[in-house]
């Protein structure tokens, strides 16, 4: 949980530290995370936010092209309030979206690609 969501890969290394305290580091190891499968978008958070949230979505490769994959935050009324990441490449992204300025209410984060659209709840407090 603690990765950073938009890593390929990853490379790590153990530290082993004998009884008499001398200390050695294994060689790095690296590991390749498997390609993104399915358009995704997990769930935000905070949830509720105050004045932004974090947003982590995946593109697959072969829906982000020309600049379709959208993320959209569309109030209850269905009208689109705010707009991040236009056209993102294929993989893993997390970003940062404001919602500094909006009413307390529900609202619903849309990411699109390719025809496919993923639906999220997000709740504004102030």
């Amino acid at each position: 949980t603690d990765l950073p969501y938009a890593a390929d890969t990853l490379e790590y290394r153990l530290r082993q530290v004998d009884t008499d305290g001398a200390a050695t580091l294994s060689d790095p190891v690296r590991i390749a995370r498997d390609a993104v499968s399915e358009l995704r978008l997990k769930e935000t958070y905070p949830n509720p936010a105050r004045q932004r949230v974090t947003v982590r979505f995946a593109v697959p490769e072969g829906q982000a092209g020309e600049g379709e994959a959208t993320l959209r935050l569309y109030d209850v009324l269905g009208r689109e309030v705010r707009s991040a990441a236009p056209g993102a490449e294929a993989g893993r992204h997390e970003t940062q979206l404001s919602v500094e300025g909006l009413a307390s209410g529900t609202y619903f984060l849309r990411l699109t690609a390719d025809g496919q659209a993923v639906t999220r709840k997000l709740t504004v407090v102030r």
